[in-house]
Parts: structure tokens; sequence; C-alpha cells
């Protein structure tokens, strides 16, 4: 096979990263990643150039090759290079070094050195080093004041969480007096932003109950489905026993939900597609429970499930009917009762060969199956897979049973 002659540009910066340029070995990595300045992607070379730049003390390739090592699972060799990027004073390698003590990851966990290293980073005005110090002040220190003070900064950047938790302490009177109004504001601001934790809070808002507990950017609450498996795999990684054992249980009842879902609706998966989804890549979307979560991943064609807009419709159909009261799943319905090509809500002309999508008339299924984005004709599944019929009838009077148990 002929020898492939680079690009001068390349050819040079190959000469000074062989001679010892960190900055070269950057250049380099940056290109094969892109694949500009002549020379087409390859991984393996992006790669190469990173480490190799990272070996020359080039500071950003030695943060970007320990999040790679972070996010493989490795964090051994991640928190070593998070400390030669830190030496130099990396930002972005102070806070993650901050959370890995914190946290415990690779290394023993330790607050106090986790607190420094957020430190160093919330002073060059590194928000989420913000946020997760003013936590351990609130936390750990019982320095409330404290807290709001680094909370303050953050959120003057825009960071939700801060913002979120600005209304906690406001909530409570815990360093500042207590107001409600002004807790109210600030949970408004974070959920404008897009925070589950602020969104949740503020529907039919009752200064009587108690709002979800104050966290930090990487903790979560339990009734956030997608949210709580990443924190077991996380702490799991890390070698907690408890978080070991109760990460098996949960996928076991995410294996069975699945497994459930596929009996009543005949689909049949392989054992391949199945391991995919109860173990592989986690969903970046929220869910709050495992039918919100399947159905989520029916809708959009994620953790190795195929986008089928039926499945996805009855599993949200079975959420709602055994976890109420969850707005998100009612949306999720209402959009895929609309028409797929107007807008037009509670419509009943549908797709007679996938019986997921509806149509207020002939005239938008034909718009939809030969001009859509994508055209119908191309995605249809054109195999009906789908709950028996009288499933959600019995469900309903099962859970209606077993509420009234609960309650005599």
């Amino acid at each position: 096979m002929p020898k492939i002659k680079l690009p001068r540009k390349i050819r040079d910066l190959e000469k000074e990263a062989n001679a010892g340029s960190g900055d070269a070995a950057w250049d380099l990595y940056v290109h094969y990643r892109n694949g500009t300045g002549g020379v087409e992607k390859n991984d393996e070379l992006e790669r190469h150039w990173l480490e190799r730049g990272a070996e020359l003390g080039d500071l950003d390739a030695q943060e970007i090759f320990g999040l790679s090592h972070a996010q493989a699972g490795d964090y051994g060799p991640a928190r070593e290079w998070f400390l030669k990027a830190a030496a130099q004073g990396a930002t972005l390698a102070e806070y993650n070094l901050g959370l890995f003590y914190d946290y415990g990851l690779g290394v023993e966990e330790n607050k106090s050195t986790a607190a420094e290293f957020f430190l160093k980073a919330a002073k060059k005005g590194h928000d989420r080093a913000q946020c997760e110090f003013g936590y351990i002040l609130y936390s750990e220190r019982n320095d409330y004041e404290g807290a709001m003070k680094w909370y303050q900064k953050a959120a003057a950047q825009g960071y939700a969480q801060a913002e979120y938790n600005i209304g906690i302490l406001y909530f409570y009177g815990v360093g500042v007096e207590r107001d409600e109004a002004k807790a109210r504001e600030w949970f408004e601001r974070a959920a404008a932003r897009g925070l589950e934790l602020a969104q949740e809070r503020l529907p039919g808002w009752d200064t009587s109950t108690t709002p979800y507990p104050e966290t930090s950017s990487m903790d979560v609450v339990s009734s956030f489905y997608i949210r709580t498996e990443k924190r077991l795999v996380v702490k799991a990684a890390a070698g907690d026993a408890q978080a070991i054992s109760s990460l098996k249980q949960f996928r076991e009842v995410k294996r069975n939900s699945l497994l459930y879902v596929l009996e009543l609706s005949g689909l049949n998966l392989s054992d391949d597609v199945v391991e995919h989804f109860i173990s592989g890549p986690l969903a970046d979307h929220d869910a709050r429970d495992p039918y919100h979560h399947i159905g989520l991943c029916f809708l959009h064609g994620r953790c190795g499930l195929e986008k089928n807009l039926r499945m996805a419709k009855d599993t949200f159909k079975a959420s709602v009917i055994e976890f109420p009261d969850n707005p998100a799943v009612e949306e999720e319905l209402v959009k895929l009762r609309a028409c797929v090509t107007c807008g037009k809500t509670d419509v009943r002309w549908g797709c007679k060969l996938c019986r997921g999508v509806r149509y207020c008339d002939k005239r938008c299924q034909q718009r939809d199956w030969n001009r859509g984005d994508p055209p119908h004709k191309e995605t249809c599944a054109r195999v009906v897979h789908m709950f028996p019929p009288g499933f959600f009838a019995a469900l309903r009077e099962k859970v209606a049973k077993k509420n009234e148990e609960a309650s005599a």
C-alpha cells in the first residue's frame, strides 16, 4: 500500500512534537480529531498525539487525557493526569480532583482535600466549583453565610444548581431571613434554565410542604430514575459495596420491566440488545420510573431500542396508571396524540401500518408520508406491536384496588 504524503504543515508539526513540543502534539491531536489541516479524522492518531501532548506537559492535553480515563472509569490514571495539570494551575483539573476526593473516585473520600481543590477552581471563577465549595461549607461546616456567598457567585454566572440552592436557603431561613417569595423567585430562575429539581418543585406551589433537599451538582433525588442509576454507577465504580449491591437490584428491576413490556407487546429483541439496554451507556434524559424510561427510549431510539412510537405510547400509558402525577409523561402522550404534520391535538386519523402516528386527515397523512422530516414511508415500522386489548383497564383496576387496600 503506497505511503500517503502528509501536508507540509502536519509534517512540520510532527517534527516539532517529536523534538519535544507539547504545543505541536496538541495541534496534531486537534487536527486528527476534527479532520482539519489536510488530514482525515483518525481516532488512533488522535489518541496517540493527545497522550504524547500530555506526556510533554501540555496542560490542555493533560486535562483532556485525564477526562478520557475518567469517562472510561479508570479513575487512578485520570487522577494522576489531573494532578499534573492542576500543578500548572488548570482550573478544570482542580474541579475534577475536587469531585474525586468528594466522592472517593479512585482515592479515599476526603472532604477537606475536596474543599481545597474546589476552592482553588472557585477562586478562578469556575461556577460548578463555586457551587460545590458552597455545598461543602453548608453540609460539612454549617457555614451557611459562606455557602450563600459562593452560591451567589455561581448563580451570577447563570448556574442553575446554585440558584436552586439559594432558594433552599431562603425557604428554610438558613443563613438568611426566611423569605418564601425569594425562595420561589430563585426556584423559578433555576427552573427556567431547565433544572428538573426546580421544575418539579414549582407546580402547585405549597409552602407547607418541604422542597427536595439541597444537593450538590453530582447528587440525586431518588425519585429521578436515571439520576439514581448514574449515582449508583459512579459509586459502584469506586468500589462502594452498598452501591454495587443496589445497582444490581436496580438493574434487575430494569430488566424485568423491559421483559414485561416485550411479553405484552410480542416485540422480539435479541439478548445483546436487552443487555445493552440494561447495562450499556445511560440515556441523556430524565425519567421518573421504569416505564417512563422505556417509553423515552422507544420514542427517541435510545439505549439500543429502535424508535417505535406505538411502543412509546403504550409504555407511557402504563406509566401514567402505575406512577401518576408525572406531568412529563402526560405531555409526551399529548404530543403523540397530536397530528404530526400540523400539530392539531387529540386527532383520530392514524397510520394503519404502525399505529404510531396520528393525523388530522388524509392530506396531512400523505404530506407526512412523502415529505415529512424524515418522510414517514422511510421510518414506518409497518409491524404493529402493542399491549393486548383490555390491559390498561385491568391495570387501572389493579392499581385502584392496591390504593384502597393501602388506605384501609
